[in-house]
């Protein structure tokens, strides 16, 4: 897996010309520029250890945003709050601190209190396991999302803090894409 990071010295700008928009375009009132779309997301993750037990799901609680133009995440509730309806791509990822081979770990989108999909992954030679999930969700305005993990390994378990050459291990990526 590699990883790009992007520098605000490399960021393109590109002006359109106005001749050649079409179509439903953005609508300026006094104070806002509205009909735009896509402004709407977060990425944020945890530069700490947390702890999870045995074959208990427990709420991952990321602690440092990146990025939150809308402020529509809650660092103290670790919830994100859809401003809007609109389908949504989620991500995110954990990762374990090391344990016994063939363990199972899982990681669960769960919104408005209910889980709506997860996803797992077997450990394979007792080193840390990362699990990731990716999924479009359509979400209504104010429902709310959260991320929730668990494992089998036997005893408790912790996320590995901090990051490797700028990769956050614990991550939670939220994007509104139509």
């Amino acid at each position: 897996m590699s990883t790009t990071q992007v520098s605000d010295a490399m960021r393109v700008t590109t002006a359109l010309d106005a001749t050649k928009l079409t179509g439903n375009l953005p609508a300026i009132s006094g104070a806002a520029l509205t009909g735009v779309g896509f402004l709407t997301g977060i990425h944020v993750w945890k530069n700490a250890g947390q702890t999870v037990a045995n074959s208990t799901t427990t709420k991952v609680t990321y602690t440092e945003e990146f990025y939150d133009p809308n402020s529509d995440w809650d660092v103290s509730t670790s919830k994100f709050t859809a401003p809007e309806d609109g389908k949504y791509l989620i991500t995110a990822g954990v990762r374990f601190s090391s344990g016994t081979n063939g363990y199972m770990t899982h990681l669960h989108f769960y919104v408005n209190g209910a889980s709506i999909t997860f996803s797992d992954n077997t450990s394979g030679n007792g080193t840390g396991i990362n699990t990731t999930h990716t999924h479009i969700i359509e979400l209504s305005t104010d429902d709310y999302v959260e991320v929730y993990a668990d494992h089998n390994q036997g005893s408790s378990m912790t996320f590995e803090a901090g990051s490797s050459s700028g990769f956050k291990f614990n991550y939670l990526a939220i994007q509104r894409i139509a």
